[in-house]
């Protein structure tokens, strides 16, 4: 398996943390996927994979058709073989549950991550929503030769939502807010892997499995692969 090696050297020189999130990453040949929880599209080799590896992981053709995937757990990552090569996107659901932490702020927040990851051209996939199905996304829009991000629940935009785009040679990017219209700021157009996280929050109380939270935090994360063009 090839997996992009800038961002292992990224990883391995350190970044400053934003936290960590789960990202689907596709393997060079698009026929294999890793589900990994890091701060950047490639397994944080310091970091278990116990806490994600209930993830549900979906493989969704142009038409919109899904078939479930199966994943296989090693140490610091999941794996899962595609079964065809007509898909378009891998999207994931993962219920990580209750944390407390310096990145929750201290306090008890439960935490839902639905990713996705574009295989191939990101311009073939623009169109290719999950709408309803879960309640945040991120979908790349390709206009005028540069990538675009914008963040969609339903089927529509969500504004004032943390994001950050982590594009190729920085993987630290900039934490910015969705726009009005559920743009992510930036029009990007280096080639190379993309990796996009985007944060609602739901100040309703409740609790997991007995364990009480002081809201919700869900993250939507995307991963796709800018050609040259």
């Amino acid at each position: 398996m090839k997996w992009h090696l800038a961002w292992i050297m990224a990883l391995a020189f350190g970044s400053p943390a934003f936290g960590h999130f789960v990202y689907i990453v596709p393997d060079a040949n698009g026929r294999e996927v890793q589900v990994v929880f890091s701060e950047i599209p490639v397994a944080d080799e310091k970091v278990a994979v116990d806490k994600i590896a209930g993830t549900q992981l979906f493989a969704i053709d142009a038409a919109g058709n899904q078939t479930r995937l199966k994943a296989e757990k090693f140490e610091h990552f999941l794996s899962a073989k595609l079964p065809t090569d007509s898909a378009l996107v891998i999207a994931g659901v993962t219920q990580y549950g209750v944390a407390n932490s310096k990145h929750t702020g201290n306090i008890p927040v439960h935490i839902k991550y639905f990713s996705k990851a574009v295989l191939g051209d990101p311009a073939r996939a623009s169109k290719l929503r999950l709408g309803n199905t879960v309640p945040l996304e991120v979908v790349p829009v390709v206009r005028e030769g540069k990538l675009e991000f914008v963040a969609l629940s339903g089927g529509k935009p969500v504004a004032e939502a943390d994001c950050v785009v982590k594009s190729p040679g920085d993987d630290k990017g900039e934490r910015t807010k969705t726009t009005a219209d559920g743009q992510v700021p930036g029009r990007f157009d280096k080639p190379g892997r993309y990796g996009v996280w985007v944060r609602t929050v739901d100040l309703s109380p409740g609790s997991v499995a007995g364990t009480a939270y002081d809201k919700t935090h869900i993250y939507a994360t995307l991963v796709v692969d800018f050609p040259v063009r």
